[in-house]
């Protein structure tokens, strides 16, 4: 018997041995339910059947010749966009409602939106502090250095053409540095 023969006999054994398998399930020491081939010897088992394998026929997952054509003349951006109706989400995904920005952060922050749908072409995002405008862009990162202490609003806005489109929530931050007056007497 050739070298060839031998290993596929060996093979075919494995996988009889593999699909005449048991299985078995039990409560482990810890009280978490377990499956397995071998079951210890103390464990109260019960043996398992398991349905059988899903087999899903290959040419669902194919398309046909003519189909796969047609795909790609369809992505071939020959049809517009669909027409877009507006944004479902507009959020302050950070900072987080009240968080402190301490004082090792030099007061810096680093502020994210995230928008459902994505910003559209010529749409900006607005970033407002105590309810005035400080930046704006067509990204949803923005990072805002050197704040003063205390507490501050931050909010967001996407305008097209200056008209607001949607709106953020406020939200509260607190930007916590050094003060003068709170050195010891000793330095």
């Amino acid at each position: 018997m050739s070298r060839i023969s031998l290993c596929m006999l060996f093979i075919a054994l494995m996988l009889s041995a593999i699909a005449k398998a048991e299985v078995y399930t039990w409560i482990n020491a810890d009280g978490v339910r377990v499956y397995g081939d071998e079951p210890p010897a103390a464990a109260k088992r019960e043996k398992v059947s398991l349905p059988p394998i899903q087999d899903l026929p290959e040419q669902k997952w194919q398309l046909k010749d003519q189909d796969a054509d047609t795909a790609q003349a369809d992505s071939s951006g020959d049809e517009e966009a669909p027409e877009f109706t507006g944004y479902r989400s507009f959020k302050l995904a950070s900072p987080r409602a009240n968080e402190t920005i301490t004082s090792g952060a030099a007061g810096t922050i680093n502020v994210q939106f995230t928008l459902e749908p994505p910003l559209q072409p010529g749409h900006e995002v607005v970033l407002l502090l105590n309810n005035k405008p400080i930046e704006t862009s067509n990204s949803l990162s923005f990072s805002v250095q050197n704040l003063d202490r205390g507490a501050h609003l931050l909010h967001g806005q996407v305008k097209n053409q200056g008209s607001i489109l949607k709106s953020t929530g406020k939200r509260r931050i607190h930007v916590q540095r050094p003060s003068i007056l709170k050195r010891s007497r000793a330095q």
